[in-house]
């Protein structure tokens, strides 16, 4: 099977629910910390466009 972390989050929905929360939790922190991280990264890279320092 494909590595999703969509999925992962899909599949660990009913380990949720039982008390297993491990699935689910790592696949959304990486989803988090990634998109933060791309957030970051392009307020960065804006923020020196903008100035003309490209």
């Amino acid at each position: 099977p494909d590595a999703d972390w969509g999925l992962m989050v899909a599949a660990g929905q009913s380990s949720l629910l039982a008390g297993h929360p491990q699935e689910s939790l790592y696949a959304g922190v990486c989803i988090v910390l990634t998109v933060a991280a791309l957030g970051y990264l392009s307020e960065q890279l804006g923020g020196r466009r903008a100035a003309g320092r490209a």
